[in-house]
């Protein structure tokens, strides 16, 4: 199994485009690209939810991009604790 996260979010000025970071954890034997993938290929479920959740006259399109900062910093941890 897998851990996801959304670690940041960032609005273009027009409010037009979201630019979705996410950081996945523990994906065993899953390349996290492939997780990305799928999250991806459901973009249009989850801008609709979205629309739902925010109640807004408009909902921005969404970029998914992979954070990989999360894991950089695990990998210092865990050299700094040898």
């Amino acid at each position: 199994d897998s851990i996801i996260s959304i670690t940041d979010v960032k609005l273009s000025n027009d409010i037009k485009i979201a630019d979705i970071y996410i950081s996945i954890f523990n994906s065993k034997n899953k390349d996290p690209l492939d997780i990305l993938n799928l999250i991806i290929s459901r973009k249009k479920d989850i801008k609709y939810k979205m629309g739902l959740a925010l109640k807004a006259k408009y909902v921005p399109d969404i970029k998914f991009l992979l954070d990989n900062s999360m894991k950089s910093y695990d990998e210092i941890n865990t050299l700094l604790k040898k």
